[in-house]
């Protein structure tokens, strides 16, 4: 179904502003950070930024959309990628929920693409993929036990903390922080 009307730049995902530099500045440190900081502690910048950033700061490379948590799970592949050349770490046999989430984003990915068939939502879908199977890898990467499982639940306390802060400012003051950051300011 191509509908002639309808200009490419709604048929092929629009044109996304470029990234806000404190969100790209963000999102290089807490990459560096998941690269170079022991295992243990990458979970922390990687739940902050991830969580944080707004999933509309995106970068253009090659014309695809790049928002700043796939960038961020692109460096936690890098470093698993690393560990694994390096010997460090030894991939073992998968368990049920990894073949469950590999199935759901691989049929997700299949019957849209089946459902419409355009070069826009295939991209589009391609993008989706990539993001739920590095997201999952990486956090399964950095999650191994019930200490990192702690250590990901405090990460999110500080997210919650930090998300309550700012929208109880914009309750006060009626100023949207996230909006002078190149977010949209309602």
């Amino acid at each position: 179904m191509n509908d002639t009307t309808m200009p490419d730049n709604f048929r092929f995902g629009g044109v996304v502003p470029a990234a806000h530099p404190i969100y790209i500045i963000a999102m290089i440190l807490a990459g560096l950070m998941i690269l170079f900081l022991r295992r243990e502690r990458a979970i922390l910048p990687f739940i902050l930024a991830g969580l944080i950033i707004p999933y509309g700061q995106a970068v253009m490379i090659a014309g695809v959309h790049f928002p700043m948590l796939r960038l961020l799970a692109t460096f936690g592949m890098v470093r698993i990628v690393w560990e694994v050349v390096t010997r460090k770490l030894v991939l073992g046999k998968p368990h049920p929920v990894d073949t469950a989430l590999v199935c759901l984003a691989v049929v997700s990915f299949i019957t849209t693409n089946l459902l419409f068939k355009e070069t826009g939502y295939f991209v589009y879908s391609l993008g989706l993929l990539y993001s739920a199977l590095f997201v999952y890898c990486v956090i399964r990467f950095l999650v191994r036990d019930e200490t990192d499982v702690l250590r990901g639940a405090k990460a999110l306390v500080l997210v919650a903390l930090v998300a309550a802060v700012v929208m109880t400012l914009e309750q006060v003051s009626h100023i949207n922080v996230f909006g002078y950051l190149g977010g949209e300011s309602l």
